[in-house]
């Protein structure tokens, strides 16, 4: 399933509050929990300036992340595996991702699909 879910993902371009990082990681929580833990921050911002605008509003990415999970009744995880979701630091920034599995990640930017190697942040189990 996470495959064809990447594969429909990857035919869409991003979109700021429709398809972004964070968005995707919501809607795969949501194919496979039938619950949104986006629902209330989706259609609030519409470009970058917004996104950042409404996380400073909410007290930051982490914070909203993290209350939106718990919210969703997420499990944390300390190692996330195939299909897990959560906050990874891509360079010098921290992004929503879908874990591929040993320390792999991948997510939604603006030019597109982008995988890469990194350390999470917070993870919760898909299970």
């Amino acid at each position: 399933m996470l495959a064809s879910y990447l594969r429909e993902l990857a035919r869409h371009p991003h979109v700021w509050g429709e398809r972004d990082c964070i968005l995707i990681v919501a809607d795969w929580w949501r194919l496979n929990h039938g619950l949104d833990p986006a629902a209330s921050w989706r259609g609030t911002y519409h470009d970058e300036e917004g996104c950042r605008a409404r996380l400073a509003e909410r007290g930051g990415l982490l914070r909203v992340v993290r209350s939106a999970m718990r919210e969703a009744g997420a499990r944390r995880t300390f190692e996330p595996i195939l299909g897990d979701v959560g906050l990874a630091r891509a360079g010098d920034v921290i992004v929503g991702a879908i874990a591929l599995g040993g320390g792999r990640w991948i997510g939604k930017s603006p030019e597109g699909i982008a995988r890469f190697r990194a350390r999470h942040v917070i993870a919760w189990s898909l299970r």
